[in-house]
C-alpha cells in the first residue's frame, strides 16, 4: 500500500525538485553575496 502511494508521489517530487533547483539557479550571485553579509539566509543556506 505505502509503496503503491510512494510510487505514485515521485513524478510530483521530481517536478518540485526540479522547481526549486530552477528557482535557486535563477537567484542573481549578488543577491546571495548580500544575503550572506546580512547574514540572512539566501539560496542554499535555506537548505
Amino acid at each position: 500500500m505505502a509503496v503503491r502511494i510512494l510510487a505514485r508521489r515521485i513524478p510530483q517530487l521530481l517536478q518540485e525538485t526540479e522547481n526549486l533547483s530552477q528557482l535557486l539557479a535563477s537567484i542573481p550571485d549578488e543577491a546571495v553575496h548580500a544575503g550572506i553579509d546580512c547574514g540572512e539566509p539566501v539560496g542554499s543556506e535555506i537548505l
